[in-house]
């Protein structure tokens, strides 16, 4: 909101955030100006504050400050003061998680200040397909390059082509900074499926954690999501049901199939969203135009369909990201 002589920010949620720097503008005529950041608890009391120098720059000169997000903090609101001269909107900053956001964007769409890392196989990683089977043909135009076209997000491709969950749970899951991340797309199976032994896979006894899960597709596909969660408690998991594959991979149909319910199984378990990749139109009877080479790979219509339509469903579930 705007008074005379004021610019402030809207509440800006800070507790998933260390740190913020700011980069607060003066543009005086001759006067001194104030700017400053408040913090404020959940029920709204300021807690701390941090005040700009008082300065009287002939021009242009700036602020900066990284500050620890107090204890307890749960926004902040950023101010400047210009002695009767509104402060236009784009004349005030904040560096969250590397990246330098204009305040007055943050009212808006939040999708494109996202970070999503996206975990699965070949049809991640956005092999083309062979026939016979055997040589990839991976290219860069993948599902999460027209994700990242369609939302306007970062997006970490970390598919692997050929991985079941347990082959990305041994190479993939313990090498990632899951902190980095605010989104982390799930699509694997299609490759050695997922059983539905779910219980029997995370049955521990005491003293014992989510790495003593059965060394099982199923029990390694757990083990992906608690690892990610106890990093980032903040980071929204989103599942996906394998997409749709032809006869001519009658054993990769057969997972995506079996894996299918147990999905939403997981899903379940850890009360996270699903996206179900058999409504993004995939099927039969259009398999030679979107999966034209072995009816399991994606050709670039294929992969532009499934981005923008995983991407018009991670858009539905951003009241599920704090920012």
């Amino acid at each position: 909101m705007q008074y005379t002589g004021w610019y402030s920010s809207n509440n800006q949620n800070c507790t998933n955030y260390r740190k913020i720097k700011v980069s607060l503008p003066y543009y005086l005529n001759g006067n001194v100006n104030v700017s400053g950041i408040v913090f404020f608890n959940e029920a709204g009391t300021p807690i701390a504050s941090y005040q700009g120098d008082q300065q009287t720059p002939e021009k242009y000169l700036f602020i900066e400050k990284e500050i620890e997000v107090p204890e307890g903090a749960s926004y902040f609101i950023a101010s400047q003061y210009n002695d009767g001269n509104l402060i236009s909107n784009n004349q005030i900053s904040v560096e969250l998680k590397d990246a330098v956001y204009d305040l007055n964007k943050l009212a808006g769409d939040p999708i494109t200040r996202l970070d999503v890392l996206n975990v699965g196989d070949s049809l991640t990683e956005g092999d083309y397909g062979s026939n016979p089977a055997g040589t990839k043909n991976v290219k860069p135009e993948n599902y999460p390059y027209f994700l990242q076209k369609y939302l306007g997000c970062k997006v970490n491709n970390k598919g692997k082509s050929g991985y079941t969950a347990t082959a990305w749970w041994v190479n993939m899951a313990q090498t990632i900074d899951y902190t980095q991340h605010d989104i982390m797309l799930i699509m694997l199976g299609t490759n050695g499926g997922l059983t539905d032994t779910l219980l029997e896979d995370t049955t521990i006894t005491d003293g014992q954690t989510y790495l003593d899960y059965a060394d099982t597709n199923t029990g390694d596909y757990c083990k992906i999501i608690e690892h990610a969660m106890n990093q980032n408690k903040a980071l929204q998991i989103i599942l996906l049901t394998p997409p749709h594959v032809g006869d001519m991979r009658p054993l990769n149909k057969t997972n995506a199939q079996n894996t299918k319910p147990v999905v939403y199984k997981i899903a379940e378990r850890y009360k996270l969203p699903v996206i179900d990749m058999d409504k993004a139109g995939f099927n039969d009877y259009n398999q030679s135009f979107f999966q034209p080479i072995d009816q399991l790979h994606f050709g670039l219509e294929g992969y532009k369909r499934m981005g923008t339509y995983i991407g018009s469903q991670v858009k539905s579930l951003a009241g599920f990201i704090k920012i």
